[in-house]
């Protein structure tokens, strides 16, 4: 059976991804001067305290010694193996990991490695993964999931609403200016992560209720091609938008599967304290599973 490695990045409820033998490798998240192991060391609520407080989190990618004594060790056992990585543009996992693989493929020829840029993040990622780990549980050979893997993040869509963009001006990913004048006129951006896996603006909505309605018109628009499939809820820390969120849903598709997950601590750190996001594909697979 092919093992699917993923790192901290990946959100979904556990009771999901429990039946499955995945390993998860975990980013480094900065609070002040100490740094810690995400989802090992803290978790989101303890970088969510950390904000309220006024601190601004810092996040780099999975320590290398992490990533090569998890790879070394599939590969010396003779497992095939697959890492889905958090979106190369975002993140430096990526290509280490591809780098690290090239490197084991020398020294182990016949063990199948692939490296999955899953050009997607938190339970976008996790939706990949849940697929790709029951494939590899039922015995889908190595090439087979890859390909899969590879349709998979053409096809998940992420649809993000938040309500301030503080986070964003602090963390230095939009200008100050932009920032204070989107506040003073109660714009709220709407984001989504593009076909390259970057994080990208698709439109603005002016208040609370524009916003819910903006990103949950968008959402049954693009269900409409795949409605009975299980979609992500996301949310950091404040909790309203998602209540409005879910409950526009469901009054416009009653037969919607949901699963609530909050965003992990590097995500968090990005888009500040008060986001959601709607995740999904946008299209039926022609292999999909969801029990």
């Amino acid at each position: 059976m092919v093992k699917i490695i993923t790192d901290s990045i990946c959100d979904l409820d556990p009771a999901y991804l429990a039946p499955y033998d995945i390993d998860t490798m975990p980013l480094r998240v900065r609070l002040g001067d100490q740094e810690y192991l995400d989802k090992v060391e803290i978790d989101y609520m303890d970088v969510c305290r950390a904000m309220l407080e006024g601190v601004v989190p810092k996040s780099t990618q999975v320590p290398a010694d992490i990533m090569a004594n998890t790879f070394e060790k599939c590969a010396a056992a003779g497992q095939d193996f697959i890492y889905v990585a958090f979106s190369s543009v975002l993140s430096g996992c990526c290509n280490l990991a591809q780098m690290m693989v090239a490197e084991l493929k020398e020294k182990y020829p016949n063990v199948h490695m692939g490296v999955l840029n899953s050009k997607a993040g938190a339970a976008g990622m996790g939706l990949i993964v849940l697929q790709l780990a029951h494939m590899a549980k039922d015995g889908a050979p190595f090439e087979k999931l890859m390909k899969h893997g590879e349709y998979l993040r053409e096809h998940i869509v992420h649809m993000i609403a938040l309500k301030d963009m503080k986070w964003l001006v602090l963390g230095g990913r939009i200008n100050k200016l932009v920032g204070a004048a989107s506040t003073a006129l109660d714009i709220r951006p709407l984001i989504h992560i593009d076909k390259e896996g970057y994080l990208k603006s698709f439109g603005t909505a002016r208040g609370q209720k524009r916003m819910v309605k903006a990103i949950c018109d968008k959402t049954l628009e693009k269900l409409k091609a795949f409605p009975e499939q299980l979609v992500a809820i996301c949310y950091t820390y404040e909790q309203e938008t998602t209540h409005q969120t879910i409950a526009y849903l469901k009054e416009h598709l009653p037969q919607i599967k949901l699963v609530l997950q909050p965003v992990g601590s590097v995500l968090t750190s990005y888009l500040g304290l008060s986001g959601v996001g709607i995740l999904f594909f946008d299209e039926r697979p022609k292999e999909y599973y969801y029990n």
